[in-house]
């Protein structure tokens, strides 16, 4: 009671002075004074009730639970009296003694996770209750309903308006700036002809004798202006959501809007308020890509064929358009009628006249189906192909918000030109030209004008020639490579052609590997010609809306304060941190446009929002922790460019290599601020492919970071406040969920362990339930509690819940399975040093994907962690003396994390059906069986390919291939989709070796490789050792098992020439070894249950012995490699760099490692593949329902349809070629799965 009447004391005074701090300006402490001390009180108030609570929960809970866990007082032998025989005794003190002995380890092991995960639940509490606290001061959610905009809409225009700009006090203006952005909505197809008509302001002369009798009303200079009634709201959701945000968003404006900036009475000060695209620093929006789409092609729109190809043996898929249309129905309804108003109003055109008589779905039928009516029509083909643009994740996506960006300035530089006095008004030609020195858009493409980049190249220039189309106002930043290294600027304003030169080559590739993204930004820094540097991801779209709100962001944060201006440079009084922008990065939100297209787009939308909103407004204030994470963030424009630019470029350290300009600025002694009322739309993954290829991305990045430079200097540098802040808001979270993966294990080998050393349930007391603690929060603190509440503070309670239980068990199953990504590549990070850029896809995921292809992806990540769980669990219930239902009880959060981890690419696989399931069975039965020859036969095989090429070609004899590294690799990895052997050997037998050389990285696998031994075996050797009745009598069938090693290995290794001689005994050597072991079980009397532990015992022991065998070959191969690089000399011990010809040596000894041992691997697929079939056969009972879920009804009557169409025929006609527009040629479509394109960090 004392201790907690001390807690509550301490809180309430923290709190008091917490809030008193930020009001006592009055005492005449200067700013930054007051700053400082609001810092201190809140930060000492947040961690101090972090771990106040850590160690109340910790000292009153845990503690008393596990303190009785020790080895003297569980770990007894209960029959220690009783005289026993050998055998017994030796069991009895095995399980007493070790098992025992090392359940208590794992117990307390599992106490040291649960307090840090207490800890970690501690600081997203009180995340959440300073994220509320700051989302109210800040207006978040301010309008939440469409009652809310009835209400409020009237004050937010008269009040908030202003606030851009000082021209918008004018009723008309106010209605103007209103009436664009409900355009935009109408061009964007959000809002149909008639929403479009309900939702504007109107306005017309007062009659001499009319009164205003409608509150909505307003008149200003004889002229009535009537506002929307707002009766209904809009039927699509983003026009909702678009109109709510601008509303609020005003509101938080307007608080932000010190008294410093409207109480100012000085001119300079009224004339920014006045003029603020004239006022504003000048502002380059940079956006980095490489191979990403421009723009859809109809072909790829219409291909109804598995991953494009006629010959794939499945049924058909839904194309890529009808599933846009059937996502995003009422847009392409509204789509249809512009279509048809505009062709209708143009016959010039040429649009065949029954184009004009079709319905939204008659339209996309005949689109379907490639009628040539609609198909021959150019500018149709075109319109259909930048409406399916815009609603993916194109370039054309981009360059269309930003440039709604600078349209947005441009109406709001008119205004204000035409509220200046007439002598002071520009004319068009001079306003033309202020927009065009205060805002410039950059995009710097890696590969514009290379040969892997050919149609991206052809789709940028047709861009430029276009102008009608409006998308062509941006400069282009690339390189060129040709002779001299060079980058060279095409600006659009003159063509000129802009160039700098560089030392070197981007180095994107071998032999100097580099991070793309943060290379192809920094070369282009020197054609960046604005004040504010922007960066923007290609994956990212902006609203004309927003644009408004660009003035006032820029002055406010990046220009210097009013009363500075008046002073002279060099002046006494100047001091620099009044010059100096207080913040070098200002960050704002985001909000993902991918949500609406499957439901991994929305879980992965809705942690994305969470981290987006209300973690990065506690990390801004109070913890001073936000740092650049990718997202679209101003900075300013001189830091950037006198700190050697935007970030670093390692390719491994800078996987990540956005967060280092945050590490940069907070080592610096800079601030980073972050706003919520300014937003742009950016694309998430949509498929569990692409996310996962993010997830484990991000994993490695983390890793990767711990070992940068800049967190040793951060550490050494910084505050315990900072370093705090730094830990839990950046790669504590990765740490955090590797321990939720970890503590799985423990617990589970803990309760088996126990089990099988006779420990019963009362002599645990609770400590089996108070195991599963993490596991709680893991669930509640890291998905459900940050979605709730803040979907709360922005939408209401009611309505935050209902889509959270929408979402619930797919965002259960998505986030457990990314916990186990994020442990994977974390640990593999860490140990390995692993880490670099990932390119994940950023089509629609409609292809499905086989057995082959999921079981080769997440077999070491998901699939073996998995099967080893479920291992333990079965061996827990085996022996555990507890109920079924207790058993069940205990164990239910194991089956579930056993079933994400495996079940996840399963269940959000697209479409499943009966013919797919056959399919993909089939094909992994022969990727299983299929063999991979040896090297020689590969130099053989691939001799014979090009020699065969060559006579197709007509050219006999022309290439001779050279047997190399390169070579043999390519080759391998080629075989990965058709032989099972393929994929083991480069991908566990050759991929974790082949790029580690410091010793420190050699230590760290073997300890990894110690890990996944002991997880894989373990439970199952204890379990036959534990079954075995007699040790000594097992040996009997140790002996045929050795025999028939040591000739295979004799065979293999001393006598390849000797191979085929031996077939025959490859009969007889099986055939002996089980006629000794059936002579010894019938004279002996052996149980068949005993024959079968005694088996599956020396399985297991081989199955182990092969794995230490594989990573000891790689051990010597590694340190022999080493050796004979190394000699004495007179300096010592030299070591001499890595060549080719020693790589190419070490790989070769690599994979002439005997073949037979890895056999017994074959285990694992064989398991995956039986549940794979169990989980698919269960899916494809309800496929139509779970597609209904996973997308929406639509898409799955939509899928309906597409699966009753026949397959394709054996001898298929050539696809007939649509016709293509001349202002935007086809490039890669949505439905590729397999398109390279540059991830979002």
């Amino acid at each position: 009671a004392e201790l907690a009447l001390a807690v509550v004391l301490s809180a309430t005074l923290g709190l008091a002075i917490a809030v008193a701090v930020p009001y006592s300006s009055m005492l005449g402490w200067k700013e930054a004074t007051l700053r400082e001390v609001r810092y201190l009180t809140h930060n000492t108030c947040f961690w101090a009730a972090i771990w106040i609570a850590t160690f109340f929960v910790f000292y009153q809970w845990i503690v008393p639970v596990v303190i009785k866990v020790r080895p003297d007082t569980l770990c007894q032998c209960p029959d220690e009296k009783v005289a026993l025989t050998r055998e017994l005794l030796r069991r009895c003190l095995f399980g007493s003694r070790l098992l025992c002995a090392a359940a208590v380890v794992m117990v307390w092991l599992s106490v040291i996770v649960i307090n840090f995960v207490w800890v970690f639940a501690c600081f997203q509490l009180m995340l959440l209750v300073y994220g509320i606290g700051r989302g109210k001061r800040d207006r978040v959610g301010n309008v939440k309903t469409w009652s809310d905009v009835q209400h409020h809409f009237v004050q937010i225009k008269t009040e908030c308006f202003p606030a851009l700009s000082l021209c918008l006090l004018s009723k008309h203006n106010q209605m103007l700036l209103w009436n664009w952005f409900i355009k935009s909505l109408y061009e964007d197809w959000l809002l149909d002809y008639d929403e479009h008509l309900a939702l504007q302001i109107t306005f017309r002369p007062l009659d001499k004798d009319e009164a205003v009798r409608w509150e909505l009303d307003e008149v200003e200079k004889g002229i009535k202006y009537s506002n929307p009634l707002f009766i209904r709201p809009p039927r699509n959701q983003e026009a909702f959501r678009r109109i709510i945000y601008f509303l609020w968003s005003l509101q938080a404006i307007r608080s932000r809007n010190r008294a410093e900036e409207w109480s100012e009475g000085a001119e300079r000060g009224y004339f920014r308020r006045a003029n603020r695209i004239l006022a504003m620093p000048s502002v380059t929006l940079l956006t980095p890509c490489a191979a990403e789409p421009v723009v859809y092609g109809i072909q790829e729109l219409v291909n109804p064929y598995h991953k494009g190809e006629v010959n794939s043996g499945r049924h058909p898929k839904i194309t890529g358009l009808e599933y846009l249309a059937c996502i995003y129905g009422d847009e392409w309804e509204n789509f249809v009628n512009w279509l048809k108003k505009y062709l209708k109003e143009n016959k010039d055109l040429g649009a065949h006249p029954s184009l004009l008589r079709q319905t939204h779905h008659q339209m996309l039928q005949m689109l379907l189906e490639e009628d040539q009516r609609i198909l021959s029509n150019e500018f149709v083909v075109l319109q259909v192909r930048l409406w399916a643009s815009m609603h993916g994740q194109t370039l054309v996506r981009l360059i269309k918000g930003i440039m709604q960006w600078r349209y947005g300035l441009e109406l709001l530089a008119s205004l204000e030109n035409e509220a200046l006095p007439v002598p002071q008004r520009l004319d068009e030609d001079q306003l033309a030209q202020v927009t065009a020195t205060k805002f410039q858009f950059v995009i710097a493409h890696q590969l514009f004008n290379s040969k892997a980049a050919q149609a991206q190249t052809k789709d940028v220039n047709t861009l430029f020639a276009t102008p009608a189309l409006g998308l062509h106002r941006w400069d282009l930043v690339y390189p060129d490579d040709n002779g001299k290294f060079r980058s060279l600027c095409r600006r659009w304003q003159d063509e000129r052609i802009l160039h700098v030169d560089r030392p070197g080559p981007l180095r994107p590739n071998d032999p100097f590997p580099t991070e793309p993204k943060a290379e192809n930004q920094n070369h282009a820094i020197p054609f960046v010609m604005g004040q504010v540097i922007g960066v923007m991801d290609m994956n990212q779209c902006a609203s004309l809306e927003d644009s408004f709100k660009l003035p006032f962001l820029l002055q406010r944060y990046f220009s210097p304060p009013v009363r500075t201006l008046e002073k002279a440079f060099g002046a006494k009084d100047l001091v620099s941190s009044e010059v100096v922008p207080p913040y070098r990065v200002v960050g704002f939100g985001e909000w993902q446009y991918t949500r609406d297209l499957s439901m991994v787009g929305e879980v992965a939308g809705q942690a994305e929002f969470c981290f987006t909103t209300i973690h990065q407004r506690v990390c801004r204030w109070p913890l001073r922790a936000r740092l650049h994470y990718g997202h679209p963030d101003f900075m300013d424009g001189y830091w950037v460019r006198s700190r050697g630019g935007l970030s670093h470029a390692n390719h491994l350290v800078n996987t990540a290599e956005d967060v280092f300009l945050g590490y940069e600025v907070v080592g610096r002694g800079e601030r980073i601020e972050y706003v919520e009322w300014l937003q742009v739309q950016k694309g998430k993954e949509s498929a569990i492919g692409p996310a996962f290829l993010f997830e484990k991305k991000l994993a490695q990045a983390a890793a990767q970071q711990m070992r940068s430079r800049d967190i040793y200097y951060l550490n050494q540098s910084s505050n315990a406040f900072v370093k705090m802040g730094m830990f839990f808001g950046t790669y504590g979270f990765f740490i955090y969920n590797t321990l939720m993966a970890v503590s799985i294990h423990l617990y589970i080998m803990a309760m088996v362990f126990f089990s099988l050393a006779g420990v019963t349930n009362h002599d645990l007391g609770i400590n089996q339930s108070s195991l599963a603690v993490p596991w709680l929060f893991q669930v509640g603190f890291l998905f459900s509690f940050p979605l709730i509440v803040e979907g709360s503070v922005q939408k209401g309670i009611v309505a935050s819940l209902l889509h959270f239980i929408k979402t619930l068990p797919f965002g259960l199953l998505y986030h457990l399975f990314q916990l186990q990504t994020k442990a994977a590549y974390f640990i593999e990070g860490l140990v390995r040093g692993k880490g670099g850029y990932i390119a994940t896809q950023r089509g629609f995921g409609l292809d499905h994907l086989n057995f082959v292809e999921i079981y080769s992806t997440y077999a070491g990540s998901h699939i073996h962690p998995a099967i080893n769980l479920f291992s333990w669990v079965l061996l827990y219930g085996s022996y555990s003396n507890l109920t079924m239902s207790e058993i069940y009880l205990r164990s239910l959060f194991m089956v579930i994390v056993v079933v994400c981890w495996i079940g996840a690419p399963i269940i959000f696989n697209p479409y499943p059906t009966m013919d797919h399931l056959m399919k993909d069975v089939e094909e992994m039965l022969s990727w299983l069986r299929n063999p991979l020859p040896e090297v020689r036969d590969i130099a053989f095989l691939l001799f014979e390919e090009h020699k065969r090429r060559d006579v197709l070609r007509g050219k006999p004899g022309s290439s001779r291939p050279e047997v190399t590294t390169k070579t043999l690799r390519e080759w391998v990895a080629g075989q990965r989709t058709r032989s099972w052997m393929a994929w083991y050997v480069g991908d566990n037998l050759l991929g974790p070796w082949g790029d580690e050389e410091q010793w420190f990285s050699i230590a760290g696998l073997a300890f990894q490789k110690a890990v996944l031994a002991f997880l894989s075996y373990a439970p199952w050797l204890m379990f036959t050792y534990w079954a075995c009745p007699s040790f000594t009598g097992s040996l009997w069938y140790a002996v045929p098992m050795v025999s028939y090693v040591l000739f295979f290995g004799i065979l293999e290794l001393g006598l390849p020439h000797l191979h085929e001689y031996f077939n025959i005994l490859k009969l007889y050597i099986p055939a002996l070894a089980i006629s000794l072991a059936m002579l010894y079980i019938y004279n002996w009397r052996v149980k068949l249950a005993e024959v079968f532990f005694n088996v599956l015992f020396y399985v297991l022991l081989y199955a182990m012995g092969v794995d230490g065998m594989v990573s000891g070959w790689n051990f010597y191969v590694k340190i022999k490699s080493w050796w004979t690089r190394s000699k004495f000399t007179a300096k010592g011990f030299v070591t001499s760099p890595r060549t080719p010809q020693t790589e190419d040596a070490v790989w070769f000894d690599r994979l002439s490692i005997p073949r037979f041992f890895f056999d017994i691997q074959r285990v694992y697929p064989v398991v995956a593949l039986t549940m794979f079939t169990l989980l698919n056969g269960l899916i494809c009972l309800g496929n139509h329902s779970l597609t209904a879920l996973m997308f929406s009804p639509a898409v799955a009557h939509a899928w309906d349809r597409a699966a009753t169409k026949a397959l394709a025929p054996k001898t298929p006609a050539l696809p007939r070629k649509l016709p293509t527009s001349p202002a935007v040629p086809s490039t890669a479509g949505p439905s590729s799965t397999t398109s390279s394109s540059s991830s979002s960090s």
